[in-house]
Formats: structure tokens, C-alpha cells, sequence
């Protein structure tokens, strides 16, 4: 059937019919409309909004109420929700209007959330339970997959939370990345609502609960985190995209949570995505009890990083003598050199660490290695004290403890 072809009297008079409503003239838009009531439902392309929608969002209350009055008005045309519009703008007595008058209460807007969660982020409980009553859907799941009650967990919107539970929620559906509303609860550490909804029957199993480990660690819940890891969740992760948590707790220095880590299984040669061993990282930063579970739970005290550099010459560069001599009691090979040919000793001489030259000589460095430069310990205990050249002894109780290493060998 062919669309009627409007004249240009038709489209002059809904041009100024939008006019009107556009500037809340009551009296010569009822004027239009009693003449032509099946001008109520006309879209202003303008604005791509309907004639009520126009009313309520330049706040024409009075006008508003009049439209509504026209039995032949249309509440649901496709694309257009008014009472979304009211609900925005505050306006709750015109939302149970619409609503009373079987307005569509799930409505859906792409990137927006529900009409039910806008009326519980503004804490309007009555509102809220008249939509419900309506027949609004308390699981409605945006395009992320959240319901209302995830995101009143994940936000930490308790009263929301107990509304919700109250009306009967759904506690364990998923949103698009796998994970529940007592997920969300725990990655932002919220307590009291971890315990509202683990007494509803919400379920923490693995498949969630390494999403809310990490989360929960990044954010600084500590005692979320160790309440997680009691339990049982797996906290070495299968995703090759994600860093070791152990690594990540290494990195940022947090001994203890480390050693929680262990105590709950985490692998002790877990390394980053750089390929750096976690025990490199932890001498690094100097965690001297990290680095002892680390040992007692079978660490490669030798594992070394992308430059070749083993724990033991970590230790040295920065000269943590009591993590030195924890190596060296885990059997740590002394003579281990990185990618440029360096050793340990090389380090200490070099930066004239005499006691540990002293520790590392008397557990078997060998001072006559030379590295890429072929240069031994001996050369790097000495500097250039001319312009001809002439080398000097930088630290002659080092070369004496060198030369007492030599002769012993």
C-alpha cells in the first residue's frame, strides 16, 4: 500500500504544531490536536522525539498532563520511551501516570540501563516497586550483561542490594565476562554485601573467583583477597595474557600477600610476561622473607632474566648482603655469569663491596673469569690514573683478597 502523500498544508501544520510544543504553548497546541487528534503521536524529525517526549524534557508539566488525556495517544511507539524520559528528568507522579496507563516498563535503549535500575541509582524505592508490579523485569541484563543487582553490588549500593533480594533477584547471573553480583562484591570490596548475598545463595566458585582475586588485590582490598584465598580459589592463572598474581604482588612490593600466595599453592617459578623470574623481582625489591618462602618452596635459586642476570648477581648489584648469603645457602652458583660475561664478584669488586667479595670468594667465585670484555675481577679492581694509561689499584684490600682466592685455587 502507498504511503500517503502529505500536502503542503499537512506539513506546515505539523511543523507548527511541533513549534508549539517546543515552546509549551498550551492553548494553540490543544488547539491543533482537538482539530486533528491523530497529530498526538507525530515524531518531530528535528529531534527525532515525540511530541510527548518534547513536552516532558523542557519540563511542560501542564502540557504533558493534557497529551496524556489523548485517548488516541500512543505510549510505545517503537524507539521512544517517555517514561524514561520522566524518570530522568525526576518527574516520579508522571511516571505512575504513564505507567497506570500500561506505558512499556521494559523498555530498552541501547548503552543505557533499565527504567528499574535509573529509579534505584536515585534511591526511589517506590517507584521502583511500582514498575516492578508492572511487570518490569528485575534480571533485565544490558548489553555488558549486568543486572541491577551487579551493579548495585559492584557499586556498593546496599540498600539497592536488599531491595533487589527482597523483589527476589536472580543472585548468580552472569554477566558477559563470566562473573556474578558477589564477584563484583568482592572485587570492590564490599563486605556487607558479600554477606547479603552469599546468605542468598550466591555462588563463589572458580569459574568467578580468580576474576575477583586479582580484581580485589588491584585495588587494594587486602583482606578481600585473603578472604578469597581461603577458599581454595586456583591462583595460578591459565590465561597466558594475564601476569602471575604472585608477580604482580612482587612487583608492587607486598610481602605478605606473597607469602599468602605460597602458603595457597602459587607457583615459586612463576614469572612475568617479560619472562622475568619472580624470585629476580623479589631480590630487586629487597622482600628478604618473600625470598625465603620462596626457597623453601623449591625455587630455581639460579633462574635468571632476559639479561642473563641470576638472583644472586641481582643481589650483588644492589648489595643486599643478608639476601646474598640466603642464596648462597640455597646452593646459588656463585660463578654464574649474565649475557655480558659478568659475575657476581665482578659486580662487588667493581662497586668495591668488600665483604661481600669476601662472602663470594670464600663460597668458591673464581676471580681469573673474564667477561665479553675480557676483563677478570682483577682488571675491574683497577682504573686509569694517567693520560699515558697507567692503571692503578682501586681497592687493595680487595686485591688482596683476589690474589689470596688465586692462590688457594
Amino acid at each position: 500500500m502507498a504511503l500517503k502523500t502529505l500536502s503542503n498544508e499537512d506539513i506546515k501544520l505539523r511543523q507548527t504544531l511541533s513549534e508549539y510544543i517546543k515552546q509549551g504553548d498550551l492553548k494553540n497546541s490543544l488547539e491543533i490536536l482537538t482539530s486533528s487528534p491523530e497529530l498526538i503521536n507525530l515524531i518531530d524529525r528535528e529531534n527525532d522525539l515525540t511530541l510527548l517526549e518534547i513536552a516532558i524534557s523542557r519540563g511542560y508539566l501542564n502540557l504533558t498532563n493534557e497529551l496524556l488525556n489523548f485517548s488516541s495517544l500512543d505510549l510505545n511507539i517503537v524507539g521512544h520511551s517517555p517514561l524514561r524520559t520522566a524518570v530522568n528528568c525526576g518527574y516520579k507522579e508522571l511516571a505512575e501516570k504513564m505507567i497506570n496507563k500500561g506505558v512499556n516498563v521494559n523498555d530498552y535503549v541501547k548503552g543505557e540501563p533499565s527504567i528499574l535500575q535509573l529509579c534505584l541509582d536515585r534511591d526511589d524505592f517506590n517507584l521502583a516497586e511500582k514498575i516492578l508490579n508492572s511487570g518490569a523485569e528485575i534480571n533485565a541484563r544490558d548489553e555488558q550483561g549486568w543486572t541491577p543487582l551487579i551493579w548495585a553490588s559492584y557499586n556498593g549500593r546496599l540498600s539497592v542490594v536488599k531491595f533487589l533480594l527482597s523483589h527476589g533477584a536472580e543472585v548468580n547471573t552472569c554477566n558477559n565476562d563470566g562473573w556474578n553480583a558477589l564477584v563484583g562484591a568482592y572485587a570492590t570490596g564490599r563486605m556487607a554485601i558479600i554477606e547479603k548475598l552469599e546468605k542468598a545463595g550466591a555462588i563463589f566458585c572458580e569459574k568467578y573467583a580468580q576474576a575477583a582475586l586479582l580484581s580485589s588485590f588491584l585495588r587494594g582490598h587486602k583482606n578481600i583477597a585473603k578472604s578469597i584465598l581461603e577458599k581454595g580459589v586456583e591462583v595460578n592463572f591459565n590465561d597466558d595474557s594475564l601476569e602471575p598474581l604472585l608477580v604482580q604482588a612482587a612487583k608492587k612490593g607486598d610481602q605478605d600477600f606473597c607469602i599468602d600466595l605460597l602458603k595457597h599453592g602459587a607457583d615459586a617459578n612463576a614469572k612475568s610476561l617479560e619472562g622475568t623470574p619472580v624470585l629476580n623481582i623479589a631480590v630487586k625489591n629487597n622482600l628478604i622473607s618473600f625470598v625465603k618462602s620462596l626457597v623453601e618452596n623449591n625455587v630455581d635459586v639460579n633462574s635468571v632474566d632476559s639479561k642473563g642476570n641470576s638472583p644472586l648477581i641481582i643481589a650483588t648489584k644492589y648489595a643486599l648482603e643478608e639476601i646474598i648469603q640466603i642464596l648462597i645457602d640455597a646452593d646459588a652458583s656463585v660463578n654464574c655469569q649474565n649475557i655480558k660475561g659478568f659475575t657476581a664478584l665482578m659486580i662487588a669488586v667493581d662497586k668495591g663491596l668488600t665483604s661481600i667479595v669476601v662472602k663470594l670468594v670464600n663460597n668458591g667465585a673464581m676471580p681469573y673469569l673474564k667477561n665479553q670484555d675480557g676483563e677478570s675481577a682483577f682488571d675491574l679492581n683497577l682504573y686509569v690514573k694517567d693520560l699515558l694509561g697507567s692503571k692503578a689499584c682501586k681497592n687493595k684490600e680487595i686485591r688482596e683478597i683476589l690474589r689470596r682466592a688465586v692462590g688457594k685455587k
